[in-house]
């Protein structure tokens, strides 16, 4: 991908390339994006952060020279799983609701049930079919069971931005979620069916303050 800059002082970013469409967000004068597909009838695919749309070609100028950015499939899923930040279940322990839902059905589990492992299957699915490659992680709503079967994504060595942390906690009970920073002995998450304190237990998709010991991890798989 290519980066490119605004020349107008903010553009509205679409998701289709059409004037009606709905906005998604505002881009600002200073801000740089990345070019996703070329031009086409006046518009042109981009990148900004999470969102991903269209803006009127006419109003974008191609940085020259620019690094040209690669986005892995782990960079992408960890970027869709910041935007599902504070989706949770409604009613709350309920294990269901229409996000914890479509995270479920996502692995074939039509009902109420515990759904990390779906999260973060759905994150990488999802971002699997943007970039049209193959998901390498299996199609589970088990934590054990994922690890069980990714054996050819099992790390050594200190864990990085975009891992999937696997925890067990015996007889059957499991964690998971995505690295989404390393400091030191600890990895920053984000992670589904948990809250604030890092229950396994938990309501929403949301960080873990302070983070979790690297440790306390059963392991780590790589997806790219």
């Amino acid at each position: 991908m290519s980066k490119a800059k605004i020349t107008a002082s903010g553009l509205n970013l679409r998701s289709t390339p059409e004037i009606s469409d709905n906005i998604v967000t505002i881009l600002k004068k200073t801000a740089e994006l990345d070019i996703v597909l070329p031009d086409a009838n006046g518009w042109t695919k981009v990148k900004w952060g999470v969102y991903t749309g269209f803006v009127a070609t006419k109003h974008i100028e191609i940085i020259p020279d620019a690094v040209p950015v690669v986005m892995t499939l782990a960079d992408r899923a960890v970027q869709i799983a910041i935007s599902q930040l504070g989706n949770s279940e409604i009613p709350l322990g309920s294990n269901w609701g229409k996000h914890v839902e479509k995270y479920l059905k996502s692995v074939n589990i039509p009902s109420p049930g515990p759904w990390c492992a779906a999260f973060v299957y759905w994150c990488v699915n999802e971002a699997a079919k943007e970039m049209n490659v193959e998901n390498p992680i299996a199609k589970t709503g088990g934590v054990l069971d994922q690890w069980g079967k990714s054996k050819k994504l099992r790390i050594t060595g200190k864990p990085r931005k975009g891992d999937i942390f696997i925890m067990d906690f015996g007889k059957g009970k499991g964690h998971t979620g995505f690295v989404s920073g390393v400091v030191g002995d600890k990895i920053n998450t984000i992670e589904g069916n948990s809250n604030d304190e890092g229950s396994r237990e938990g309501y929403e998709v949301c960080r873990k303050p302070g983070g979790r010991l690297i440790s306390s991890c059963k392991g780590f798989l790589r997806i790219a």
